[in-house]
């Protein structure tokens, strides 16, 4: 069976993750997410999720913080979101 990796950089995002953690329900294997800096509840949510919580200062690189979850990703596909994105339809069916 391929899995799926779902990967994301977060810090202070507890008020959009229930909406998030909502619409991507069934499409994760693995959940595996990068904290900047949280001081929120956005880990405990995550971990209640079942998120593996890297934490890593945020030192204004995107690409460092997003290659910082991919490289401990295991599946065989990814997918990277913001919290503020929801995988439409089209993409939850070919999932």
């Amino acid at each position: 069976m391929t899995r799926l990796s779902l990967c994301m950089i977060v810090r202070d995002e507890a008020d959009m993750l229930p909406d998030f953690l909502a619409a991507t329900e069934g499409l994760r294997d693995e959940f595996i997410v990068v904290d900047t800096g949280s001081t929120d509840a956005t880990r405990d949510l995550l971990a209640a999720a079942g998120a593996r919580i890297i934490e890593r200062p945020w030192d204004d690189d995107f690409a460092g913080a997003r290659n910082a979850a991919l490289c401990e990703a295991t599946g065989e596909w990814v997918l990277s979101l913001d919290a503020d994105e929801r995988p439409s339809a089209d993409l939850r069916q070919e999932i």
